[in-house]
């Protein structure tokens, strides 16, 4: 059984630009870092692949830290950490904000709910889906609300709505258009090149990072939701970012996907087994069992449930 933990943002809030941005605190991570260390056996990538083909066992008690998006945060606050602590984690990138130096879109609703008012946001984003509803062939605003304005624990039904409809369930070329324009207005003076260079990590520190032995892989080209795209889409998906990786000079000894908002399929599972990716990540219990059979469906647990489930454990 392995605890598999996901991270995102972890900044030193005391100083960010963006203390609204939903993330860890530095000082927390090194908290769960000096936890985990002491009271697991952490693991590597390698080490969960020759437990997978190998029947090599993982130690009792086994843990890996997972790191998704590219965050600069993962070069400049976490990578000395677990260097320092010799542990070796497992960071996914998404290649368009290597290749195009963009903005994913899940960053775009990201940095405009952490610099706009919410009210607001929500109130242009209903402008915009009656705006095209037209052009798109959108239903009514009415529909959407009652469907995607859900509560959960972590955001408010207004946050909820904005990030579904803008994630997922408007037009692809619709939700990149409506990002775009709802991060310029919050972002007047800032560059979208120079706003990117900003929040991700670049080629060089990737590389660096692999040097000492952190595990750099795919999430996808674009950070989309795999379960909606078609069979080639997802193909396109995965593969060129992994052609991608290579041609930079990321190669990992092992291949590893993780997906965009845990999301995938039967399509996925196909293309992975076609193409000999090793395992792949997903989100949910807070432990997995490791075995060949659920290799491409590894469960892991968000970094803000360490201290209830993890600590609990005990």
């Amino acid at each position: 059984m392995l605890t598999a933990i996901m991270y995102h943002y972890i900044k030193d809030f005391s100083t960010t630009k963006y203390p609204k941005i939903k993330g860890m605190d530095i000082k927390e991570f090194i908290n769960q870092v000096n936890f985990i260390k002491s009271h697991y056996n952490v693991v590597s990538i390698e080490d969960i692949v020759d437990c997978i083909y190998d029947e090599k066992p993982l130690p009792p008690n086994s843990a890996i830290f997972t790191f998704d998006d590219g965050y600069i945060d993962h070069y400049e606050n976490v990578y000395p950490i677990l260097k320092k602590n010799n542990i070796r984690g497992a960071f996914y990138v998404s290649i368009e904000t290597l290749k195009e130096n963009t903005i994913l879109d899940v960053n775009k609703i990201h940095y405009t709910l952490a610099t706009g008012d919410v009210k607001q946001i929500y109130n242009r984003l209903c402008f915009y889906v009656d705006k095209y509803k037209q052009e798109y062939n959108l239903l009514d605003l009415a529909a959407y609300k009652k469907t995607y304005e859900q509560l959960n624990r972590w955001d408010t039904k207004e946050v909820i709505f904005i990030k579904r409809m803008l994630q997922k369930v408007l037009p692809y070329n619709l939700r990149k258009k409506i990002c775009l324009s709802l991060l310029e207005e919050n972002f007047t003076s800032k560059n979208m090149t120079d706003l990117s260079k900003e929040i991700y990590m670049n080629i060089d520190q990737l590389l660096e990072m692999q040097k000492n032995g952190m595990h750099i892989s795919s999430h996808t080209y674009t950070h989309q939701w795999l379960d909606t795209l078609s069979f080639k889409q997802q193909e396109k998906e995965i593969l060129e970012s992994f052609d991608y990786l290579e041609t930079i000079g990321i190669n990992p000894k092992y291949k590893t996907l993780c997906y965009p908002y845990g999301a995938y399929n039967q399509n996925t599972l196909d293309i992975l087994e076609k193409n000999d990716i090793k395992l792949a990540w997903t989100v949910g219990d807070r432990i997995t069992q490791v075995s060949y059979v659920n290799r491409y469906t590894l469960t892991r647990i968000d970094c803000n449930d360490v201290g209830r489930n993890v600590y609990d454990k005990v």
